[in-house]
């Protein structure tokens, strides 16, 4: 997880991340890309109004799963999958084969 690529809220605008350190299970410190110093402290998974997923709210942006490859996702329903894709139909957030990503409630229906 650390280097897991997120967007966060600075200065009235969203800017992207990555997060540094691993505080506890749903706590993580994370540090702007453009500008290191700039750091702060979160919800994991991210609340989605200081922090969000990569790819939220920033177009074009790459989004790194932190072991130093991208992450692509198919959003859509679960028997629509592509290869080389991560597919994500809504459900909550858990282990999907080894990558943890997810919403924070199902949101399948």
């Amino acid at each position: 997880m650390i280097g897991t690529t997120l967007e966060v809220q600075h200065n009235g605008r969203w800017q992207e991340g990555a997060i540094h350190e691993i505080i506890t299970e749903s706590r993580v410190k994370w540090a702007l890309k453009a500008d290191p110093a700039v750091q702060g402290e979160a919800a994991w998974p991210p609340d989605k109004t200081t922090t969000a997923p990569c790819g939220t709210h920033i177009a074009n942006l790459t989004c790194n799963d932190g072991a130093g490859g991208s992450i692509k996702i198919n959003f859509g329903p679960a028997t629509q999958t592509f290869t080389g894709f991560l597919q994500d139909s809504g459900e909550s957030y858990r282990d999907h084969f080894g990558v943890f990503y997810g919403w924070s409630r199902d949101m399948t229906a």
